[in-house]
């Protein structure tokens, strides 16, 4: 959800976060590795992010590190730019 304060004061930003995902699909060992305007939007993209459940690649699950970017807009909310994993798939 979009921050209320800083929609209020029409800010936007982004956060990127890395995470595991664990076996069963679901996120874990979530850290922001950056932000801006920095700690505007972290809670935001925590909660939303650590609600997160992935489905199975092939059968297998996919252990290896995930980066993704959240960008927060007011005209758009909250949309994911990119997701890769740290192995570059």
């Amino acid at each position: 959800q979009y921050p209320v304060e800083a929609a209020a004061q029409r800010i936007e930003g982004f956060v990127t976060m890395s995470f595991h995902i664990s076996k069963e699909g679901s996120v874990q060992n979530l850290k922001i590795t950056e932000s801006s305007p920095p700690q505007v939007f972290d809670e935001a993209a925590m909660t939303a992010v650590s609600k997160w459940s992935f489905a199975r690649t092939q059968g297998k699950p996919v252990l290896d590190r995930q980066k993704l970017r959240l960008n927060f807009s007011l005209g758009r909310g909250i949309a994911v730019d990119q997701r890769v994993s740290e192995s570059g798939i």
